[in-house]
């Protein structure tokens, strides 16, 4: 996960050379690692149960939060991006009593027959630039380990980047290969955090059906409250959502909602790619922007600054773990 607060970057800048990655329509053809997908019972037993260990299906529920690691345009939030994150991936592990998550936005759970753990940290560590490469990581088999200070972390009501959530290096690959059975489901957070996105959640699984040839109810659409009973419900289409900052839309068929969300309520809202409400009762322009601003403070972009993140985390490292 990637840690970030301070700048917005284009589209443009965000799509993917087609050489480093697959196309989706391709993928689907090529792959032939597929298992059983899990239940939305099976999902809130994991979330309900999960507690440290090395195993992963006892552990929790692996999700990836969309942080801009993946290929950029509608539907692209189940596929890692180009360079590294062919590799590797940032994703976490959450249970009932471990819920902190990258972002309250939207995600995807990750099936467990697809994780390949290649490290792990109980914080974010800005693992977009090193993957696994740092001293302090812990190792595969010491997950179990990192889960316990993890719990210990968040029980302590630790922010931000210093243990508001973990952070768990998942291999690339062998999620890559089992596309589209490695997304158990894709999920928004309603939270009080104020990031819910589920207009992400609802383009992301339809394009994750379109691509791949199945039928809706063949992944999981669903609504997530951290530290819930039930932790995961079924996305009603039909229930109005209250989406902060959610006024603005793209319309462009290659810009997602989202990108204009976080965009226009910083002030960059190209009208080629965006549209938002009009100003509320009483108030003119520059108050539904200042509006808008408000209501995304504290999104995190992770784009910026992560170098020195890095450098912070290698100062205060504790000895190599084994």
């Amino acid at each position: 996960m990637l840690a970030a607060w301070a700048c917005v970057s284009s589209p443009v800048a965000k799509q993917q050379a087609a050489s480093l990655s697959p196309a989706p329509d391709a993928a689907s053809t090529t792959n032939t690692t597929t298992f059983k997908a899990l239940s939305l019972k099976e999902i809130n037993r994991i979330y309900e149960t999960g507690a440290p260990s090395n195993i992963v299906r006892r552990a929790g529920l692996v999700v990836h939060m969309k942080d801009d690691t993946e290929q950029f345009g509608p539907g692209g939030l189940v596929h890692p991006g180009g360079r590294q994150f062919q590799e590797f991936w940032a994703t976490s592990i959450v249970n009932k009593n471990m819920p902190g998550l990258y972002k309250d936005s939207c995600g995807v759970i990750i099936a467990p027959q697809a994780v390949d753990v290649m490290c792990s940290f109980p914080k974010d560590y800005t693992s977009w630039n090193v993957g696994c490469e740092k001293d302090f990581l812990f190792k595969p088999d010491k997950l179990e380990a990192m889960l316990n200070r993890s719990l210990e972390l968040q029980k302590a009501g630790a922010g931000g980047y210093d243990g508001r959530y973990n952070e768990v290096i998942i291999n690339s690959s062998k999620y890559r290969s089992s596309l589209p059975s490695s997304v158990a489901a894709v999920f928004f957070s309603d939270s009080d955090m104020g990031g819910a996105d589920p207009s992400c959640a609802v383009t992301t699984h339809r394009e994750l059906v379109r691509a791949y040839g199945l039928k809706p109810q063949d992944v999981l659409l669903l609504k997530h409250t951290p530290g819930g009973s039930p932790g995961f419900v079924e996305h009603d289409p039909e229930e109005v959502a209250d989406i902060p900052g959610g006024a603005c839309r793209s319309v462009q068929d290659n810009v997602e909602d989202s990108w204009c969300v976080s965009n226009c309520a910083v002030g960059n809202c190209p009208e080629a790619m965006c549209e938002c409400d009009e100003a509320e009762e009483g108030e003119d322009d520059e108050d539904a922007a200042q509006r808008r601003q408000r209501l995304m403070k504290g999104r995190s972009y992770w784009w910026a600054a992560a170098a020195g993140l890095t450098k912070r985390l290698d100062r205060a490292a504790s000895p190599t773990r084994s």
